[in-house]
């Protein structure tokens, strides 16, 4: 990109003066290398959002827009109360609500299972009020995939103001905060060309013709291998359950620790899948999905499960 110069400000610049002209040049300098992380999205999305706007011919009522506000706002408000602050990144979107986790940052297997309850209570809390509006309800989709790293995560009007024209070249410019503050181009580094995000995304948008049906809360089989790679990687952390019982598949992280000496009452955390599973194999992904039906959190012992609306 060209330098970025205010009209009536030459360019009084000379050789061997900084190389970062600007912000904008320092934070661009900071990636010069990939950095690649693994990460586990959670996608929920609307459904039958777009019907309405259809019928509408693209120009909403008055009473439409009003019960689109709503619906909009209360997903996004139940995101909101369940958001774990210490371990995830959130992303609300219109119609849609993107949750990312990225295992780097996951120092115990138990923060894992704290962020899957609140991905299933956000999915659920929106699905119980939508059954009793009478509205379509809710998919969500958590699936995992390699992140790549490549650029800052925002810019604002301050970054693009050259340094030679401030008092202080290190320091503030003279515009007023506001303006200086205004967000101009943002990319959230936890969605840079985040694959989970993407998986998650195309699973939802096959829907029923791919087998992935209705306001259910679906997982990608990658999340489980995710998971078990996780555990393999953990001290004192067992093996995964991983075994059928009759329709269902059950995957659990036994707990085995000192707070609790009858290993096999609790689990660190657990999925009961229903089955059989969901094979995909499209020209864009080749996985195995399955709709879970039940988890079972960290802090609770067996048989209790959280059911999935």
């Amino acid at each position: 990109m060209d330098d970025v110069e205010f009209p009536g400000q030459p360019d009084t610049r000379e050789p061997g003066m900084p190389e970062h002209l600007s912000t904008f040049h320092e934070k661009l300098s900071r990636y010069q290398t990939p950095t690649i992380t693994d990460s586990i999205c959670c996608w929920t999305d609307l459904l039958g959002f777009g019907s309405d706007l259809y019928g509408a011919k693209w120009e909403p009522s008055e009473a439409l827009w009003i019960s689109i506000f709503n619906r909009i706002t209360e997903a996004h408000r139940d995101c909101y109360r369940k958001l774990d602050l210490l371990t995830e990144f959130a992303l609300t979107l219109n119609d849609g609500i993107v949750r990312c986790c990225d295992l780097a940052n996951i120092d115990h297997i138990d923060r894992l299972s704290m962020w899957f309850r609140e991905c299933i209570l956000t999915h659920n809390r929106i699905n119980e009020r939508e059954q009793r509006q009478q509205l379509p309800g809710a998919r969500t989709v958590l699936a995992h995939g390699k992140k790549l790293i490549h650029g800052p995560s925002e810019l604002t009007v301050e970054d693009f103001v050259l340094n030679y024209t401030k008092l202080d070249p290190s320091g503030p410019s003279r515009l007023p905060r506001k303006v200086a503050e205004r967000i101009v181009a943002s990319n959230p580094e936890p969605l840079q060309l985040n694959l989970a995000f993407s998986k998650a995304y195309i699973l939802d948008r096959l829907g029923s013709r791919g087998g992935i049906k209705g306001g259910h809360f679906y997982i990608d089989e990658g999340v489980l291998q995710a998971i078990a790679h996780f555990a393999k990687t953990k001290p004192h952390l067992r093996a995964p359950i991983d075994r059928e019982e009759g329709t269902s598949r059950l995957f659990a992280i036994p707990r085995q620790d000192d707070e609790y000496s009858q290993d096999d009452e609790y689990f660190h955390l657990g999925f009961r899948l229903q089955l059989p599973r969901i094979s995909i194999n499209t020209t864009e992904i080749e996985t195995s999905v399955y709709r879970v039906v039940e988890f079972y959190p960290w802090d609770e012992p067996l048989p209790f499960t959280l059911p999935v609306v």
